[in-house]
């Protein structure tokens, strides 16, 4: 419960982030690519973020976080889940040169085989930054060793981060919007060893960044990869990388006005969020990114990509420990009616594509069928009709209501679902739909009082939820209960948590 304190505080704290400038706001970012002349492994996701914890004069102090996930290309089964949680601190000596120091814990665990290592680590070392538009030579050296290794043969580690990036391109059309690309050469070797022997994990290669029209960050980077007996990493391989990455900055300014400072363009909106849950008898984390990538005119009428991403890790007694990962891609478009209680704001129509997988994590042997890994939940929808208010994203909601006062809001935003089921594992009959209500109830001096739920049918997810708490523009606390709908071998049981929540 203690590190729900800290997710709740963290967003109000004073900006925090690089020692070199005014530090930026928390941040998650989620990239996912897939591998090119690899016969063992076919794509990976990855997930970041960064909470600022506070500054004074020339030192700084933040919190990091990171998962990994590479897939097999036998079946497209997870291999494993990589995780890592460090708290940094750094001095700045000069506008070139700052000394850092590491704590933090790391773990690995296969997924749906039995098999994990974990590590805390202590560390230190120096941060060389870019220039101030962030062009020129950068470097980071961090190094340490081991503590109360679980698993893990290894007594040392270092991480090292190098990139060159070229000033950025004044600015062009592409696509709808002005972006201004950066090209760099970025290279990352993450060294683990002993006396004995030293194993790796090394990426190079070059890298874009672009600047989305709602001023976050997109880059696209393809890179030589090589995996060589790491403890924390994937199985050895030899592949290109070929990634696309999102990051979003928390931005508060951004709820309900997204959409007037960028009507059209390329990536206009990303949102996401990160949360931490806790109950009696299991903890939950979730982490989330939605994108609008692309707005097109058809007909005379705006139609916009969608894309959403979430990976939910619960941590429950009994080996019954999982993780989902669900992916929808779509299109959706104003339906330029607005009916009565839609505040205002018309109807949004969407048809998409989403899949779910879940695995359990770290299975007792005795569980696994052999050499074969534990059957996971796998749910396919296509197509998935959606009909929803525009309000159901967070980010299109009313900004008025956090201005401050105490006043009954009542507004109610609302979505229903229709899916075709194609292949998933769970075996139900009829269709899959869904239907979701989210209620803002009041204000009280700018904190919005809320309460929603949602009910599916077939093999939608969850299976159903329902969740009451209170919500700032950057932050939310919550009671949620909710039955995600895994078979019996991944989880049991529903599941009631005190939710925390950063929001993006």
């Amino acid at each position: 419960m203690a590190m729900l304190a800290v997710l709740a505080a963290g967003a109000n704290l004073a900006p925090a982030g690089s020692p070199f400038e005014d530090m930026p706001e928390p941040s998650i970012g989620l990239a996912i690519g897939g591998y090119f002349g690899s016969d063992r492994h076919s794509y990976m996701a990855e997930s970041r973020l960064e909470l600022p914890l506070a500054r004074l004069d020339e030192f700084w102090a933040g919190y990091r976080q990171s998962q990994a996930t590479p897939f097999l290309r036998e079946g497209a089964q997870a291999e494993l889940m990589h995780s890592r949680y460090e708290v940094e601190a750094g001095i700045r000596l000069g506008p070139s040169l700052c000394l850092l120091g590491l704590g933090g814990y790391r773990t690995v665990s296969a997924e749906d085989r039995p098999g994990s290592r974990h590590a805390g680590v202590i560390g230190a070392g120096f941060e060389m930054p870019a220039g101030a538009d962030a062009s020129g030579p950068e470097l980071r050296i961090v190094g340490g060793g081991y503590l109360w290794p679980d698993g893990v043969a290894d007594a040392w580690w270092v991480d090292v981060h190098a990139a060159w990036f070229l000033p950025r391109h004044s600015g062009a059309d592409w696509l709808g919007t002005r972006v201004r690309p950066a090209f760099g050469l970025a290279a990352d070797a993450e060294l683990s060893g002993d006396a004995s022997a030293v194993h790796s994990r090394l990426r190079i290669g070059p890298v874009v960044e672009f600047i989305t029209a709602q001023g976050n960050t997109a880059w696209f980077q393809t890179a030589w990869c090589r995996v060589d007996g790491h403890p924390f990493y994937e199985s050895d391989d030899t592949a290109w990388l070929v990634s696309m990455g999102l990051r979003s900055a928390m931005d508060a300014e951004a709820v309900g006005r997204a959409r007037a400072r960028n009507a059209a363009g390329w990536l206009p909106l990303i949102w996401g969020e990160y949360e931490l849950g806790a109950g009696t008898d299991r903890t939950l984390q979730r982490t989330a990114l939605d994108a609008e990538f692309h707005d097109f005119i058809l007909a005379g009428r705006r139609f916009t990509g969608r894309l959403s991403y979430e990976a939910r890790q619960e941590m429950r007694p009994g080996d019954y420990d999982n993780i989902s990962y669900t992916g929808v891609v779509g299109l959706q478009s104003d339906l330029g009616w607005i009916p009565p209680g839609a505040n205002g704001r018309p109807l949004v129509f969407g048809a998409d594509y989403l899949h779910r997988s879940a695995h359990v994590l770290d299975p007792e042997a005795h569980r696994v069928p052999g050499t074969a890994p534990l059957a996971r939940n796998s749910i396919n929808l296509l197509p998935r009709l959606r009909l929803q208010t525009r309000g159901w994203d967070l980010p299109y909601r009313d900004p008025r209501a956090f201005d401050g006062g105490t006043r009954r809001l009542n507004d109610l935003e609302w979505r229903l679902t229709l899916g075709l089921d194609v292949g998933s594992s769970r075996e139900r009959t009829g269709p899959a739909a869904q239907a979701g209500l989210r209620w803002d109830i009041a204000s009280v001096r700018g904190f919005v009082i809320y309460a929603g739920g949602l009910l599916s049918a077939g093999n939608e997810t969850p299976d159903w939820q329902t969740e009451v708490g209170v919500r700032r523009p950057s932050v939310r606390i919550a009671f949620r209960a909710e039955r995600y709908g895994l078979e019996s071998h991944l989880a049991r049981g529903d599941t009631f948590v005190l939710v925390a929540g950063l929001l993006f």
